[in-house]
């Protein structure tokens, strides 16, 4: 699985993040310069100009819980329903991991395995975030 979709431009010295689905983002360079990239942790999809040098930085899943932690995240409008965010797991409350695991039965088992296993981990290290 996906969990970081980036691509760094060599040119303008710029990495690009796709947060999110169809969250198309561009570096700042222009025309056949441009690099894209768009699918968040849903699908990579690249673009370039003909001149364009790019690095691509996207990271996969290694089934590591250190590596989820570090770029595994989740978009929430939190209680107040104000503002869209994207935030990483490792930063959601223990709250918050727990009603997520209780109503979205439709997210990836990537998620469910790293939110169970950052619960347990919190909780064997004395270490739980609450709201």
């Amino acid at each position: 699985m996906l969990l970081k979709n980036s691509i760094y431009c060599n040119h303008c010295k710029t990495e690009i993040i796709s947060k999110h689905v169809h969250d198309f983002v561009s570096c700042k360079c222009k025309g056949e310069n441009r690099v894209t990239t768009d699918g968040g942790n849903y699908y990579q999809h690249y673009g370039y100009g003909d001149t364009a040098f790019f690095t691509i930085t996207s990271v996969y899943d290694d089934a590591k819980l250190e590596t989820r932690l570090k770029y595994l995240t989740w978009g929430t409008y939190g209680k107040s329903e104000d503002e869209f965010k994207v935030k990483l797991v490792k930063d959601l409350s223990d709250n918050h991991i727990c009603a997520i695991l209780n109503t979205q039965k439709h997210i990836p088992k990537v998620y469910i395995e790293t939110m169970e296993d950052l619960i347990i981990w919190r909780e064997e290290n004395n270490e739980m975030i609450l709201e």
